[in-house]
């Protein structure tokens, strides 16, 4: 079985050259031949595959082209569509507004509100003033606009002795007061936690 089988013989395709054959499928006549068919042969399908790359290419070029148009048909479109649309709500606003305005003035015709009063301390002119809730109502003097029932005079918390206050929520006949009172209660709050 050492003897080598022969299948005929066939032309090179590479160099043309007659040669004996032998396997059915031998198309080159020596290992040089065979290389510069392989060299050859990707040489083809690199120039095939480089082919139809670029014309994938072209294509993927012309779907962007065509998309890119419909997006910028469609960013005009909604351009102008936010435009209609900022549009009608300034137009509801306006018509919000104005419902509003009509319907305060229909009210007002309905109901007969009081006289406004004025504060010159306060510089305000209301229905209602904030009379004795400011500490304009008690400085440099007691306003003559303080409710019934408002104390025109105090007893200090810490010394015991009556004081005009000068700010609606003033406990302390002067600052000494107020810092006595305070040391006072910082006193009793460490002795109480000392237990």
């Amino acid at each position: 079985m050492n003897a080598e089988v022969s299948y005929g013989k066939r032309k090179c395709i590479i160099c043309s050259k007659e040669f004996e054959v032998l396997y059915p499928s031998q198309i080159a006549c020596s290992d040089k031949c065979k290389a510069e068919r392989k060299r050859k042969r990707e040489i083809i399908n690199s120039r095939n595959y480089r082919a139809r790359k670029k014309e994938e290419l072209q294509n993927l070029k012309k779907q962007v082209e065509l998309l890119e148009e419909e997006l910028a048909d469609a960013l005009k479109e909604n351009d102008e569509l936010q435009a209609l649309r900022s549009e009608l709500e300034a137009a509801r606003k306006d018509l919000e507004a104005l419902e509003a305005v009509l319907e305060k003035t229909k009210l007002a015709k309905d109901i007969e509100l009081p006289p406004m009063e004025e504060c010159q301390r306060l510089r305000l002119k209301a229905i209602h003033l904030p009379c004795g809730t400011q500490y304009q109502c008690f400085s440099p003097t007691l306003c003559e606009r303080l409710p019934p029932g408002m104390e025109k005079s105090r007893t200090c918390a810490q010394c015991g002795e009556s004081f005009v206050p000068k700010a609606p929520h003033q406990k302390f006949c002067s600052e000494e007061c107020r810092i006595l009172k305070s040391i006072e209660k910082k006193k009793r709050y460490e002795e109480k936690n000392k237990k």
